[in-house]
């Protein structure tokens, strides 16, 4: 344990702004540090875990009512890559602002996927993150 883990989630608890994410991958230790400390349940609202295939078309289904081509997202190619933590990114921003009342100033949705090296895998692997935060005032919010 670090005190810069300690300050930061402090820091994002103090803001106010209510927040919810979908992680996959190695960032999944993220939602154990933002409820190590206490204090944030006013903001944090949720946090979801989608491990596989099936796990990411249930998150489609939080556009169930708003089936349009703008923003009705299809599920990634790759689900490491941008477009897959986007695609976590906006059903995390979803999550949140449904299950907000009263309805406040600003959300956030935060996604994030990952590929990382395994225990006896070959050497040289390469790392990828990748990470995306989406917010109520965006102009693109879907």
């Amino acid at each position: 344990e670090t005190n810069m883990n300690r300050d930061l989630v402090q820091a994002i608890i103090k803001a106010g702004t209510k927040f919810s994410l979908e992680i996959t991958g190695g960032g999944i230790q993220a939602i154990g540090e933002l409820t190590k400390y206490g204090g944030a349940s006013p903001v944090f609202i949720s946090a979801g875990v989608p491990y596989n295939s099936g796990a990411w078309e249930q998150l489609q289904l939080l556009w169930s009512d708003y089936k349009t081509a703008v923003n009705y997202p299809h599920l990634p190619k790759q689900f490491v890559s941008k477009e897959g933590a986007e695609f976590l990114a906006r059903a995390a921003l979803q999550k949140v602002m449904g299950a907000s009342h009263p309805w406040s100033d600003r959300y956030i949705g935060f996604g994030a996927t990952a590929k990382l090296r395994k225990e006896n895998e070959r050497c040289g692997r390469e790392y990828k993150i990748c990470i995306s935060v989406k917010s109520s005032e965006d102009d693109d919010r879907s």
